[in-house]
């Protein structure tokens, strides 16, 4: 099992050689980093594989978490993995990305290992938002000249990006304080279908929401090298207006919620009969994809978040499959470990599917 995520491990890695190739060397990229939006025009396919690189090691530590006994060399491929895959996100400049590696690994944990207490997750949010301030101010400074890197920081203040602090809220005023200009009636929605798609194999595929927003409401201020993301609601007021676009995007968020709460309870059911597998694993990272995503649209763009989201959880039922795939053509038994925790709202759940009455004291 192990073999087969290093073998789909080599897809991002791959893509990041071709990244690097096609920049002459990891200084190059490096000193691209803060143009990458330019830079890596007509490389989107490319750059949508680098992000499996989270989840897939999130998988990996799934494996050793189900083995009752993990062998030490296991643990070490894994954390080799690590290693690797912070090493390929930090050459894309992608704070989330990065960032994303420690998350995942946290709440699996949380799920298939031991719980954390309120305290650990409030100071791991904040570190989270210093590391990503940080690092975005990091990206759009850095100079690379031969050996020397320059974060060109003139003033002590600019270490910190408050603008992460704002996010999402930025585009709903610039959109309520200037009229709709050229309603796009859904068609950056539509963009899911034709991202994929290269841009030097068709130059005039429809832009993503965050290119209309850029280059109609912000001017295209920053000249191509960068666009920021009008969020779900602000992308909706610029395809059906004021009104009729907020409503949609809200009901949109609404629904999403509900459907992640259905999913919740259904993982916290398996959780309740108290046994742990690689299927109960996968599936819990399958689910924080997709809070990932929901939680994206907030201040992110549709399609980028969407593809992101489909192209995990495709790689992770493809790990799950394979993984089914082998036991069954080597007769083997699925490990399973006990549960260290129990949740009681879950085991009462499961008493009601199996059809069985909790046990009530008699009178």
């Amino acid at each position: 099992m192990d073999l087969i995520v290093w073998l789909l491990s080599l897809i991002p890695i791959l893509a990041m050689w071709e990244l690097v190739r096609t920049f002459g060397s990891q200084i190059d990229l490096g000193d691209a980093i803060s143009q990458r939006v330019m830079l890596f025009r007509g490389y989107g396919y490319l750059t949508i594989t680098l992000s499996l690189l989270p989840p897939l090691n999130a998988a990996y530590y799934v494996l050793c978490l189900s083995r009752t006994q993990a062998s030490g060399i296991m643990w070490l491929g894994w954390g080799a993995h690590v290693l690797l895959s912070l090493g390929v996100q930090l050459l894309t400049g992608s704070r989330t990305s990065i960032l994303n590696i420690l998350l995942f690994l946290v709440l699996v944990s949380h799920y298939c290992w031991r719980r954390f207490s309120l305290q650990f997750y409030a100071v791991l949010a904040i570190g989270l938002v210093v590391a990503a301030s940080f690092l975005g101010t990091v990206r759009n400074t850095m100079k690379i000249e031969g050996a020397n890197v320059d974060l060109r920081l003139e003033r002590a203040e600019e270490i910190v990006d408050n603008a992460i602090l704002s996010d999402g809220l930025r585009p709903l005023e610039v959109l309520f304080d200037s009229p709709i200009r050229s309603l796009q009636f859904g068609m950056t929605f539509l963009t899911l279908f034709t991202n994929p798609i290269p841009r030097n194999w068709w130059p005039g595929k429809p832009d993503t929401g965050g290119v209309v927003y850029t280059k109609v409401y912000l001017e295209d201020q920053w000249d191509g090298y960068s666009n920021a993301t009008p969020g779900l609601l602000g992308e909706s007021m610029m395809n059906f207006g004021h009104a009729v676009g907020l409503l949609f995007g809200f009901g949109a968020l609404l629904g999403l919620q509900f459907w992640l709460g259905k999913w919740y309870v259904r993982l916290m059911v398996l959780r309740g009969r108290g046994e742990f597998n690689i299927n109960y694993g996968l599936s819990v990272i399958c689910f924080l994809c997709a809070v990932q995503f929901v939680n994206g649209l907030l201040t992110g763009e549709f399609t980028n978040c969407a593809v992101g989201f489909l192209a995990r959880v495709l790689l992770i039922l493809g790990v799950g499959t394979l993984w089914r795939s082998r036991m069954i053509g080597t007769n083997q038994v699925r490990e399973r470990r006990r549960f260290p925790l129990t949740s009681k709202p879950a085991a009462a759940i499961v008493a009601e599917e199996r059809g069985q009455e909790v046990l009530r004291t008699p009178t």
